[in-house]
């Protein structure tokens, strides 16, 4: 196939309960329009540890009446956020 540049494919497991897999295609003119959102059952606790590992997610923000969210945007303008 022409046009699909690089692909990798990626897994993590996590307390053997969660096993999230996703493939990758690099196209480098479609960059920066994506959006990821990452549910994590603590996110202060999450964003700290980003933190720590030189990422910085901003300030968590209230959305809507239940739910939180921090978010960024990398350097190819997709924005990821964990809620």
């Amino acid at each position: 196939m022409t046009g699909l540049g690089t692909s990798r494919f990626y897994g993590i497991k996590a307390n053997a309960c969660l096993v999230a897999r996703w493939y990758v295609i690099e196209e480098l003119e479609k960059a920066g329009d994506s959006l990821v959102t990452i549910s994590v059952t603590d996110l202060v606790r999450e964003v700290a540890e980003l933190e720590t590992r030189g990422l910085s997610l901003g300030a968590i923000e209230s959305v809507g009446d239940a739910a939180r969210k921090a978010s960024t945007t990398d350097p190819d303008g997709n924005s990821i956020a964990l809620v």
